[in-house]
């Protein structure tokens, strides 16, 4: 944005230059090129008076002279007629020769009591001149004629120089223009910046640092401290929120114990026929704890502040899979182990257990007997290049009948549940282990299984990477540990 707005004050700026300057420069080359002109009409007048008594009385032998003179002076020629066109004198002596028809109709003009000025290039002193025929005349009769012509060289240097300091003057003044649109714009996009940090902070869950509202246009401040206070009440609103789902969970924990202890307190003076009813009533009670403590768990991933470290994913598979074996072949469910062990990856520690925990969970409530869950772990990382997420795959595969792509995308969402799905579950499950996911740094993804069935794919990062020797450093290194080897036995030759 900097940019932009620099651009548009230089863009201004230089047509505002071009403007004045191409007018300024132009109104200036037109008055030195008319005083200019007067001035030669000025001489060629004096020249004229001073020749017409010489005409007048036929004394020519002055008149060499004054041509002479006035050329020198203009760095020009001088030609002076007589009534019939004669040449009296002129300067330089090949002047007459080189007369183009433009000046010869001057001539013509002056010769018939006219007067000629115009700007045209000369053949003989190679440059534009400016042309004057002024009539020498006395009492109203034209006893003659004087033609001044002198080269345009000072008046257009006089003008390249004007034009010259034009054009250094629009250039520091662009520069000066330059140095003030960047201090400008900065100042202009110092909060913009520092609301887009705020903003992706805020959109982040925290914002520590609010948007300064003490720099920039009091409009940006304005919109900054607006800003704030819709930051700041968003976040008390969400603490309220996870503060009415944690307080309200633990506090129902309490009172859901009491009353399954009650209701199994009534078993033995319940009669036979209600007895299918209490243990409806005391499945829909274990239903609900459980609800409530997922939502504690969410609660507390809420709250943050856990930082991955190294875990060990075989040990945690094994004992996941020690722990699911009954349940599993209680419903008629395998589960197996595939892959090569990946060793440790990083994780907040008792995550990586909660999510096996959720997502074996719903496999087997989808499961059909006779089927098999698949735990299948991948190392994919190179030896010897940085460890990344991604670089340790653990896939949790069922038999079951999947589900769509629309459904795939929406089972992370918080009391989604797949339509038609079994009684029993909560639609927290794998909204949890996103949270877990998240926290441990990793992602997760939910594909279709080879053969039919949900592959939920976890990308991990693995706590280390191996060294790889290049085919150079193995040769040293066996080279290096040969030599120690035999070592011993030269000092015991010795």
């Amino acid at each position: 944005m900097t940019r932009r707005l620099l651009l548009s004050y230089l863009s201004l700026t230089i047509v505002i230059l071009l403007g004045f300057g191409v007018s300024l420069g132009l109104t200036y080359a037109s008055d030195q090129r008319q005083r200019a002109q007067r001035l030669f009409e000025r001489e060629a007048a004096v020249l004229a008076d001073l020749v017409e008594q010489d005409i007048r009385l036929k004394d020519y032998e002055d008149l060499p002279r004054l041509a002479a003179e006035y050329a020198r002076l203009s760095d020009g020629r001088v030609l002076i007629l007589d009534r019939q066109a004669k040449v009296l004198a002129s300067a330089p002596e090949s002047t007459t020769a080189a007369l183009s028809d433009g000046e010869q109709r001057d001539l013509m003009t002056a010769l018939a009591g006219g007067r000629a000025t115009s700007m045209r290039d000369s053949v003989t002193l190679g440059t534009e001149v400016f042309s004057v025929a002024v009539p020498a005349a006395s009492g109203g009769t034209t006893l003659g004629a004087v033609h001044l012509a002198a080269p345009t060289d000072e008046v257009t240097e006089a003008i390249h120089r004007v034009v010259v300091a034009l054009a250094v003057g629009a250039l520091a003044i662009l520069g000066c223009v330059a140095g003030v649109g960047v201090a400008l714009a900065r100042w202009t996009t110092r909060p913009i910046r520092a609301l887009e940090n705020a903003t992706d902070r805020l959109a982040g869950g925290v914002l520590d640092t609010p948007a300064a509202t003490n720099i920039g246009p009091p409009e940006l401040r304005r919109l900054a401290a607006t800003f704030n206070h819709t930051a700041k009440r968003l976040q008390l609103l969400v603490e309220q929120q996870r503060g009415f789902a944690a307080d309200a969970s633990h506090q129902l924990r309490t009172p859901l114990t009491a009353l399954r202890l009650r209701l199994e307190n009534l078993e033995p003076d319940l009669a036979q026929s209600g007895q299918a009813n209490l243990d409806a009533a005391i499945t829909e009670i274990d239903r609900l704890a459980d609800l409530v403590e997922q939502l504690l768990s969410l609660a507390r991933l809420e709250e943050g502040g856990a930082t991955p470290a190294v875990v060990d994913l075989d040990e945690v598979v094994a004992g996941r899979i020690a722990n699911w074996t009954t349940p599993a072949g209680e419903q008629g469910v395998h589960i197996a182990v595939a892959g090569v062990p990946p060793g440790e990856v990083l994780a907040v520690p008792g995550t990586l257990e909660q999510i096996l925990d959720n997502l074996l969970s719903n496999a087997l409530r989808v499961a059909p007997r006779g089927s098999t869950i698949t735990i299948d772990r991948r190392r994919l990382g190179r030896p010897g290049m940085p460890a990344v997420v991604g670089d340790v795959l653990l896939h949790v595969r069922d038999q079951g009948p999947g589900m769509s792509a629309e459904q795939r995308r929406l089972a992370f969402n918080r009391f989604w549940r797949e339509p038609g799905a079994a009684k029993g579950g909560s639609g927290l499950g794998l909204a949890i282990v996103a949270r877990l996911v998240q926290a441990s740094g990793a992602h997760i993804t939910l594909d279709d299984a080879p053969g039919g069935g949900l592959d939920a794919v976890i990308a991990l990062r693995p706590a280390r990477t191996e060294p790889v020797l290049s085919r150079l450093s193995q040769y040293r290194a066996r080279h290096r540990h040969g030599l120690r080897e035999r070592t011993p036995a030269v000092s015991a030759s010795r």
